[in-house]
């Protein structure tokens, strides 16, 4: 079994049992909802229902997770809201590796990470792989790249990579 047939099958039995949460929920609905129940909404698009364009994920996935996880898509506004955080973090990375390189340098390191991360996400939202990430390390490439995932609407609907984000 290939690491891609795990990670399948491994996702397969997360939504089976998010379902199968959903359902008990819906047995105990006069009693109330269980903690951490998911609801018909999110058994059905796999979104929490009414989460912000930040925080909607699919069922089941932590906020961290979603940080640190390119599976899903991340509109713009997400998108936005991700590099107001990031880009602050990665210039003061940059600015403490003249005087800290211990400091500065994993500050720097982490954030690119995440920043990449991110933009894997929103270039899923615009229905196309997150390897074109990679543009990124090309000079003047780089900037048309970082200029399209700020600007450009994400896909209708749901597409290979997920629900659309509310």
């Amino acid at each position: 079994m290939t690491e891609a047939d795990r990670y399948l099958e491994e996702k397969r039995k997360r939504e089976a049992a998010a379902r199968q949460q959903a359902g008990r929920a819906e047995t105990t609905a006069e009693a109330g909802p269980a903690p951490g129940a998911v609801s018909h909404a999110e058994a059905a698009t796999g979104v929490t229902p009414g989460a912000g364009p930040v925080a909607s994920r699919p069922a089941g996935v932590s906020a961290k997770a979603e940080w640190f996880s390119v599976e899903g898509r991340l509109n713009r506004t997400g998108y936005f809201l991700r590099m107001l955080i990031l880009f602050p973090v990665g210039f003061a990375g940059s600015v403490l590796i003249d005087h800290v390189p211990v400091m500065g340098f994993p500050l720097l390191l982490a954030a690119s990470a995440v920043l990449f991360l991110q933009a894997a996400k929103r270039l899923h939202d615009l229905n196309q792989s997150g390897w074109l990430v990679i543009l990124w390390l090309v000079p003047v490439v780089n900037v048309g790249l970082g200029l399209w995932l700020l600007f450009a609407p994400g896909a209708d609907g749901p597409n290979r990579f997920g629900p659309q984000p509310v």
